[in-house]
C-alpha cells in the first residue's frame, strides 16, 4: 500500500492515520481470509457490519469469503478531509491497475475497460474522540503499525473503493478527480483486462509513508 495525498493533508497524522490504518487493514484480511492482519486497535474501533443500518454500514468488517492471492502495489490518494464537530468524512482514490489476481497461476490486473478500469474513489467516515490521545507520525519503513494508531476514533461508515460499493453524493466527481490524479491515460497504462501476466510484472513497492520501525513505535494507550 502507498499513499499520497492533497496539499495541506499530512499523511503521518490523524486522521488520515485512521483512514490509512482501516483501509490497510480491510484490504489485507479480505484478501487473506484471515483476521489476524486487522491492525492493532481495529477491532475497538470499528463496529460490526450491520445488515438493516445506514448505507455504508455493511461493509466494515472484511467479507469471509475465502482468501485471494493479490499481488503488486495498491495506490491510494487523499482528495479532501472535511470535518464538522466530531464527524470526519475521508474522501480518497484507490488505484489497483498495478496490482493483479492469482487465477490458476496466471496473474489478472485488477483493472476493467474504459478510462476507470483500475480507479474507485473511496470515502471512510470516522467520529473523532472529544480528546485525541498523542500519537508521533506515522512514517517509517515497516508495512504495518506496530502499535495502536487508531486510538479512541470510530470507523462508522465505508464506501467506494475496489471491493465496496459507493452511494455517496458526488461519488461521481470524486471519480473524476481521481482519474485526473491518476498521472497516466488508459492508453499509456501498462496491463489490459483480459490479459494474463508474469509474477515478476507486478512488482511490490515501499510503503509509502509507511509505519515506524518497531523500535520506534511510543504510541499513548487511549485515554
Amino acid at each position: 500500500m502507498t499513499w499520497t495525498a492533497e496539499p495541506g493533508i499530512d499523511l503521518t497524522k490523524r486522521p488520515a492515520v485512521v483512514a490509512r490504518a482501516y483501509i490497510e487493514s480491510f484490504y489485507l484480511a479480505d484478501f487473506t481470509d484471515d483476521e489476524r492482519y486487522l491492525y492493532p486497535g481495529f477491532e475497538g474501533s470499528v463496529s460490526r457490519n450491520q445488515s438493516d443500518g445506514p448505507e455504508g454500514s455493511d461493509s466494515l468488517w472484511p467479507a469471509s469469503d475465502g482468501a485471494d492471492a493479490v499481488v503488486g502495489t495498491f495506490r491510494q490518494h487523499l482528495l479532501r478531509i472535511d470535518q464538522s464537530g466530531q464527524d470526519v468524512s475521508v474522501v480518497g482514490c484507490m488505484y489497483t491497475y498495478d496490482s493483479a489476481l492469482e487465477v490458476g497461476g496466471k496473474f489478472k490486473a485488477n483493472t476493467e475497460n474504459g478510462p476507470f478500469g483500475g480507479i474507485n474513489a473511496f470515502r471512510v467516515e470516522l467520529q473523532a474522540p472529544k480528546d485525541d490521545d498523542l500519537l508521533p507520525p506515522q512514517q517509517g519503513p515497516s508495512r504495518a503499525p506496530f502499535g495502536n494508531v487508531f486510538g479512541n476514533w470510530k470507523v462508522t461508515n465505508h464506501q467506494g473503493g475496489y471491493l465496496v460499493t459507493a452511494e455517496w453524493p458526488n461519488h461521481s466527481e470524486d471519480n473524476e478527480q481521481c482519474l485526473a490524479r491518476s498521472g497516466v491515460t488508459p492508453e499509456s497504462r501498462k496491463f489490459y483486462p483480459g490479459t494474463t501476466y508474469q509474477r515478476s510484472d507486478f512488482p511490490v513497492l515501499p510503503a509509502t509513508p509507511g509505519w515506524p520501525a518497531e523500535s520506534d513505535t511510543s504510541t499513548h494507550e487511549p485515554r
